[in-house]
């Protein structure tokens, strides 16, 4: 049975293959290589990215933090009783 398998298969081992083996497996099974895909552009990444949830949060949290350091910074103080006490 294991011959059987292994003649409807047509397995050969490497020293008994020869140059018209070799050729002909490639005519019927095709050339053994992996086809090159097209590269895809910092911009595609850059999109392909930005539809992460993670990301989206991180971006929202940043500008939330930029916006709140922004309006800190330049709101003027108010001074109570006097300046040593500023709110």
């Amino acid at each position: 049975m294991v011959t059987a398998l292994y003649n409807s298969f047509k397995k050969l081992s490497l020293s008994c293959l020869h140059e018209d083996d070799f050729s002909k497996r490639i005519n019927t099974f095709g050339a053994n290589v992996i086809p090159q895909q097209r590269a895809k552009t910092f911009l595609r990444l850059m999109w392909e990215a930005l539809q992460d949830l993670t990301l989206i949060v991180l971006i929202v949290a940043a500008f939330i933090s930029l916006a709140l350091s922004l309006y800190i910074k330049y709101t003027p103080c108010i001074y109570l009783h006097d300046k040593n006490n500023l709110i």
